[in-house]
């Protein structure tokens, strides 16, 4: 048993090490998890959703396999969209097709290549759609 003293070191050293790292990662990934907020107010001050009900959408999603069919904020399954993507995609178009009409009067697609243009680098620039014409 004597000659195997070392190698036995040097396995409770690894798996201290290893395990140490994975309890810090998993720390982290609760410190930065997106947050939930308490909850969505219109602009007319009505309550739309509750962080409730958002918890509540969350576990219907799951419990209906939700991330065997997609990815969401980059984790789950990889054999379909990445909803997060597909989410940001759609905004970026709906802002684009908004600030066309305020803009032009025309949606986006109407628009040619370079006032398509002034308003990508509008989008850029993070400007948004209420914003027109400053």
């Amino acid at each position: 048993m004597g000659k195997y003293k070392k190698l036995w070191a040097a396995l409770v050293v690894v798996l201290t090490v290893t395990f140490t790292i994975l309890g810090y990662i998993g720390v982290e990934v609760y410190r930065q998890a997106p947050p939930v907020p308490q909850a969505y107010v219109s602009q007319t001050g009505e309550t739309v959703m509750t962080k409730d009900d958002i918890l509540a959408g969350q576990t219907a999603w799951q419990t209906t396999g939700g991330m065997e069919v997609g990815s969401l904020l980059g984790h789950g399954a990889y054999q379909a969209p990445d909803w997060t993507a597909d989410w940001l995609h759609r905004e970026l178009t709906a802002w684009l097709d908004i600030r066309a009409q305020a803009t032009f009067n025309k949606s986006y697609t109407e628009l040619d290549p370079a006032s398509q243009a002034a308003l990508q680098a509008d989008i850029a620039r993070g400007i948004p759609p209420s914003k027109q014409g400053e």
